[in-house]
This record gives C-alpha cells, structure tokens and sequence, in this order.
C-alpha cells in the first residue's frame, strides 16, 4: 500500500473514531440523566469529563508520541483501549448506583455534598475513555504532518474529518442508534468498532515506514505569524495571553452548550433529542470552521483572525438570545 492510500485510510478511521466519541457522548448523557435525576446535571458532568480528558489526553500524549517512532501502532492501541474503557462503562454506572446508595445509607450526608461525590464518581468514569481519544488528535498529527509549512492545512484537515465524524455519530445516536440498538448495545456495537480500528491500524504499522528524524525536526521550530512575512516571532508575553484567551474561548463554548441545551428542552421536550440537535449543530461548525481556519491560518495573520473570530462568536451568541 502506498503512503498516500494509507493516510486516505487513516483518515476513514479517523472520521468512524470521531463518530463512535460522540455516539458515547449522547448515551453517556442519557445514562446519567438517570444517575443524577436532571438533564443539565448530566449534561454539565458528560461535558466535563469529556472535555478535561480531551484536554489531558493531547497533553500528555502529545509530549509522548514525540519519543515514539512508530505512530500508527501507539494510535491503534489507544482505539483498542478506547473501545475497552468504553465497553466497561454501563457496567461501572450499574456498580456506582449501588454504591451512591451506599454512602447516602451510611453517611446521609446533605445534597450539595452528596451530588458533589456523585459527579465525582461519574466523572472518573468517563475521563479514562475520554484521555485516550484527546490523545488521538496529536499522535496522528505527527504522523501526517512532517513540514513546518503543513502545520495549518493538514492540522485543519484531521480535525475536520474527526469532527465532521462526530457530527455524523451524533446526529445517528440521538435519532436512530439508540432507538434501533438500544441504550447498552449501542455502546458495546461502538466499542467493538474502535477496537476493530485498532486492529486494522495495527496491522498498517507494522508496515509504515518512518520517515528520517530531521524531517520531524522542522515542524517544531517557532511559526511565523506576521501577515507581511515579516522575521517576527510571537513573544512569550503574546503567547501567554493568547492561550489565556483561548481557555476563556473554550470556557464559554462548553458553556453555551449546556445553555443552549436548557434552551432548546423548552422547545423540544425531549432531553435527549435537544442534546443531540444543539450538539450537531455545534459540532458541525467545529467542523466547518476547522477546516476553514486550516486554510486561512497559512495565508493571514493568526492572531488578527483570533481577534476577529472571537468578537463575531460574541456577537453571534448574543443575537442567538434573541432568535
């Protein structure tokens, strides 16, 4: 199999892994609307886990993949662990019943203290699954990208192939997985899917060629942002407050979907399919604007696109109140 056939490959696994994370995502939800006794409570805690084990798992995998050299083979067995953590999940929430009740029985402790230890336990419950598929993202970013000039496009490209994956997952978990499969089986069908990924990547690394380590080596020199292709490179100080802006950016944005989910239950009435309207909906911006920032990013100045792009997100959202 040639390099190009293989990457095109990677790339439907990479889209069928982002539907099967958004497919968890929707019956998490609706299992621990059950735990908790309220959608947003629910929604609050899935939204939670699942974005603190993104971020964890492009973290910390993302500084490990740099001392691997085969990619392919850490990335299939990150799918394999995915769809094993995942497959263990409804089995865990049937034992954390029992155990919440447990500790209501013995200690009667108040409510907040009580829902406080509640979104504890389901939180841990979902961070494992959820690390693993935040480590997904970077370990196949060093796979495709080799060059410091493919940074914006090819970044751009994976996370719209997994998001767009993840509109299509979430789209069929909320209208037609679950009423067809069932809440339970619709998991264990996903898990085998991952674990089935897993396999077939596996088989593919055994193959994969490592490209020379000083090729690897120019994708980490510092970019240059300047929209006149000037020398300048952004300054510790610039950089710092940039990432403190895209945390507040990525604050607001779980935010506005736990608002908008409570918003919309008013229109819909049922949790799970306002969950899956606003979550589709969400994502397929992500996915859209992922694929559109990968290419503006190597033609504009970044942090002039930022700027731009975070004013019309409060725009936006604001006349969304209205509407």
């Amino acid at each position: 199999m040639s390099i190009k056939s293989e990457r095109r490959l990677i790339l439907v696994f990479f889209f069928i892994s982002g539907a099967a994370g958004l497919v968890y995502e929707v019956i998490w939800t609706r299992m621990f609307t059950l735990v908790f006794g309220n959608t947003t409570s629910a929604v609050s805690t899935v939204l939670a886990a699942f974005m603190t084990g993104l971020a964890l798992g492009s973290y910390y995998f993302g500084k490990l993949i740099d001392k691997k050299k085969n990619q392919l083979k850490f990335y299939a067995m990150l799918e394999v662990g995915i769809g094993i953590t995942a497959f263990l999940i409804p089995i865990s929430i049937h034992y954390l019943n029992y155990l919440y009740a447990l500790i209501y029985n013995t200690f009667s402790l108040n409510y907040y203290i009580l829902s406080t230890t509640r979104f504890l336990m389901s939180f841990l419950i979902m961070l494992i699954p959820a690390t693993m598929m935040g480590g997904t993202l970077p370990i196949l970013s060093k796979y495709f990208i080799k060059r410091k000039s493919e940074v914006g496009s090819r970044l751009g490209i994976l996370y719209s192939v997994n998001t767009f994956g993840a509109v299509t997952g979430c789209f069929f978990a909320g209208f037609f997985t679950i009423r067809i499969f069932g809440v339970n089986e619709s998991v264990y069908l996903f898990a085998a899917v991952n674990v089935i990924i897993g396999f077939f990547v596996w088989l593919m690394s055994r193959n994969n060629v490592v490209e020379e380590a000083a090729h690897r080596e120019e994708i980490i020199q510092p970019v240059k942002i300047d929209f006149y292709k000037t020398e300048k490179i952004m300054s510790r100080r610039t950089e710092f407050v940039v990432m403190i802006g895209y945390a507040l950016s990525g604050f607001c944005a779980l935010a506005y979907q736990v608002l908008w989910t409570r918003i919309i239950i008013y229109i819909i009435l049922v949790s799970v399919y306002a969950f899956t309207i606003m979550l589709t909906t969400f994502l397929l911006g992500l996915a859209a604007g992922g694929y559109i920032g990968g290419v503006l990013s190597n033609r504009f100045n970044g942090l002039k696109l930022f700027s731009i792009l975070q004013i019309l997100i409060g725009l936006s959202t604001l006349g969304t109140v209205y509407l």
